[in-house]
């Protein structure tokens, strides 16, 4: 309400950002353009009230790097961002479409926008590492209608069956960079990637740095990855993504012969951070279940949807 972005930390408060965004009274939605640079949606002011975004930078405090006004619609605009293809997705509560942006350094190029005559109640995207590299799509929307779940694909005009490394560069794996404990005692790490590269296994980048700086590093069990869900089709319900199964027990470390006291207190209190970390991984792994079995009793009871598709 009063039309200041804040950005802080919240491990010291005191080093909190702010600055003057939006004038208009329509509400604000922001994502991060990489690390240091903020993409807010709302309106300017006035009885006109255009909708409009505008780009910010958190180092340089100050007017806007950027600003585009874009329409006088109503509703609020939400805002979703590629970091492998530098596109911008724009969508507002109650419009029709979805518009698509090239974003380069500061400026913004319009490129496209999905447009339908049934506005949306609400949309969102799927992480980018559940893509379907085969049909080279490269963002998925799930539009919210009135009576329905609209699957909408956004898919590079390309023929190559070849995997495409530029258009799928690594993208975030869904799993923290180091323990929670360290961020808060002030560690800093940078998001954890996997490669999008089917012949890669889809090993993780920087997993092994996470692990390392763990002191069960030697018999961690990675994280289990959801397997990639088949792309919708307009005309069939879609597939309920499959889930990986559970992860094999780590073997406890046996003490070895002749290890004094503090070896063999060491090794215990390991093995019950190990059995700890397993029993957290089960109990996710069980709710990510629960979740599939949520989602397909949602899909089978949903009416099918009619075609809407579009094709960049």
């Amino acid at each position: 309400k009063d039309k200041q972005l804040v950005v802080m930390d919240p491990r010291q408060p005191s080093s909190a950002v702010s600055m003057d965004i939006h004038e208009g009274a329509r509400a604000t939605k922001l994502c991060w353009i990489g690390d240091n640079r903020i993409l807010t949606t709302g309106s300017s002011k006035g009885a006109s009230g255009e909708r409009e975004m505008a780009m910010w930078d958190v180092r340089q405090p100050g007017p806007a790097l950027k600003s585009l006004a874009i329409d006088q619609g109503s509703g609020a605009l939400h805002a979703w961002y590629d970091e492998g293809t530098s596109l911008l997705f724009v969508a507002g509560k109650g419009d029709g479409n979805i518009r698509y942006y090239e974003v380069e350094d500061t400026q913004f190029h319009a490129l496209s926008a999905f447009q339908t005559t049934e506005p949306q109640k609400g949309v969102d995207f799927v992480p980018k590492r559940y893509m379907d590299l085969g049909k080279k799509e490269v963002m998925r929307a799930l539009k919210v209608e009135s009576n329905a779940l609209v699957v909408i694909p956004f898919k590079h005009p390309r023929k190559s069956e070849a995997f495409q490394a530029d258009i799928y560069p690594p993208c975030f794996a869904g799993v923290p960079s180091i323990p929670s404990p360290e961020w808060l005692n002030g560690k800093n790490a940078p998001p954890a990637y996997k490669s999008m590269d089917p012949a890669s296994g889809a090993g993780t980048q920087a997993r092994a740095a996470v692990v390392a700086a763990s002191p069960s590093a030697a018999a961690q069990p990675a994280a289990p990855q959801p397997a990639a869900p088949p792309p919708a089709q307009p005309a069939q319900q879609p597939a309920a993504p499959a889930v990986a199964p559970p992860p094999v027990a780590p073997t406890p470390v046996a003490p070895p012969a002749g290890a004094n006291d503090a070896e063999k207190t060491r090794l215990a209190e390991e093995n019950k951070k190990l059995q700890a970390e397993l029993a957290n991984t089960k109990a996710q792994l069980e709710a990510a279940q629960k979740d599939v079995q949520k989602v397909k009793a949602e899909m089978e009871a949903m009416p099918k949807p009619g075609c809407a598709c579009s094709t960049m």
